[in-house]
Order: structure tokens, then sequence, then C-alpha cells
């Protein structure tokens, strides 16, 4: 009986008896399942007929079910080796799924999982990634049913963190002196990368803090190209530039004209 109409021990008929002193009667006196879960592999019983006058007679029925056309490694495509950026996921949905053909299959029952080996250091690191297909339906001692491969995931960081929100400025510090105060906006600047730790840095030569984004400090009069430096933990490098202008306002000035009348 093939896998792919075999209803189950239920819908097996039961034997049947013919005896010169009817009626004779029919019990089934053992059954022994050795079928896996797709119900492929043997069913024998045993079958014993009674007739009126305690005469009996016994009989013992072998059934085998097939799975003629099993699961083969063409119906099943496991994923690519692949390179992601560190700030890509690694989840299978990105790195790659296995899918199994189950079309061509008389009885297939698949279960498909993975394992992760990790080897490398934070900013480059190797994923070796196995797959292991498992069709119920073949198991057994010999290992059939069982399909494997290993897909390899470079994961490398070298995208550089992202400086956003800084724009030329102009500030007027109120001051008549020689330098002023320039209390700088921080509002909507922001730095982005894969890496926990972002190290900032200025070159202002008047910052407070020349190991941040801020560029507050106390200014001279003058138009100051501001370089701001952003480096990821893995060494990865971005620059951004902008101009701050910085006025102050102007003493005025008192003209006199000597005027003479004439009387």
């Amino acid at each position: 009986i093939s896998c792919a109409v075999f209803t189950g021990i239920a819908g097996l008929p039961i034997a049947t008896a013919t005896d010169n002193c009817p009626p004779a009667i029919v019990t089934l006196e053992a059954l022994i399942d050795a079928t896996n879960t797709c119900n492929v592999g043997t069913i024998t019983r045993t079958f014993l007929a009674t007739d009126a006058s305690g005469n009996t007679s016994e009989c013992t029925q072998i059934i085998t079910i097939t799975n003629s056309d099993p699961l083969v490694l063409g119906d099943i495509v496991f994923p690519a080796d692949i390179t992601l950026n560190n700030c890509t996921t690694t989840d299978p949905n990105v790195a790659g799924q296995t899918t199994v053909n189950t079309q061509n299959a008389t009885c297939a029952n698949v279960t498909i999982t993975h394992t992760d080996v990790v080897t490398g250091s934070d900013c480059n690191f190797i994923i070796n990634r196995t797959w292991r297909v498992v069709d119920s339906c073949q198991l057994n001692n010999a290992g059939a049913g069982i399909f494997t491969d290993v897909q390899v995931i470079n994961v490398n960081d070298n995208q550089a963190p992202v400086i956003a929100g800084y724009a030329d400025i102009t500030v007027n510090t109120g001051c008549t002196g020689t330098t002023g105060v320039v209390d700088f906006n921080m509002a909507g600047i922001s730095f982005t990368d894969c890496s926990d730790t972002i190290i900032i840095t200025n070159n202002s030569p008047f910052a407070t803090n020349p190991n941040s984004g801020d560029v507050s400090g106390n200014y001279p009069e003058g138009v100051y190209n501001i370089i701001i430096t952003a480096t990821d933990e893995c060494g990865n490098t971005s620059m951004d530039t902008f101009t701050l202008t910085v006025t102050f306002n102007t003493t005025p000035t008192i003209i006199c004209h000597k005027i003479f009348v004439s009387i």
C-alpha cells in the first residue's frame, strides 16, 4: 500500500473464515505496528478463526506501506553563502532561508532547523550556520531522511557613523570685547552607528570640550570652519563640516564736525 493512500489501521479490512460447521468466528490475536510517523513500514496481524466445535485455525498477514518517491536532496534549496554588514541582522529572513519542495514526494513530513557557530571579533566575524532538514517519513536506523548543509555568513563592520543636523550658522555674542560666549545649540543633531560606542571630536580651537560634538566656548569675532569627526569602535570614521560665524555688537563711533559761523 502506498503511504499516500493509507488511512490507518482502522481502515484495514478484517479477516474472514469459512467452515463446514458454521459459524466461524474470527478474532484478532496479535498486532505488531512497525511503522514510522508517516505510517511507512510494516503492520503484522495475526487472526484466529474458531468454529462451532472449537476447532481453530490461525493466519498471519503482513501489510507493507511504502514511500515510493521519498524526498531527495534535489527537492531542497539551501541558502547560499553571504556577506553582511554588521548593521544588518543575521536572521534567516535576511541571510537566507532553506526551502523544501514536497510536491514530488509521495509522503513527506519535514522539519527545518539550524544551529550557529560564531568565530571572530565583534567587528568582523563568521557564522557557520548548519541547516538540518529532517523528513520523518524516511527516518530509520541508517540515518535516511536527514539532509544537512553549512551556510557561511561573513559579517563585517565597515560602515561609518552617520552625522546629521549640522548646518552653517551665525552667532552674535552681544559682546563688544575681544571674545564672546558661543552657546551652541545641539538640538536636531544626531550620531548613529551599529557600534555601542562612538567617539566624537571637533577641531575648534575655542571649544570648551573638543571631545564632543558641542562646539560651545569663548570665541573671538571671526569665521571658523568646524570639522566634526565620529569614529566607531571598529575604527570606521566619518566627518561633517560647517561654518560658524561669530559676530560682536559694534561700538558706536561719534564723529564731530567743526562748524564756523560768521556774525
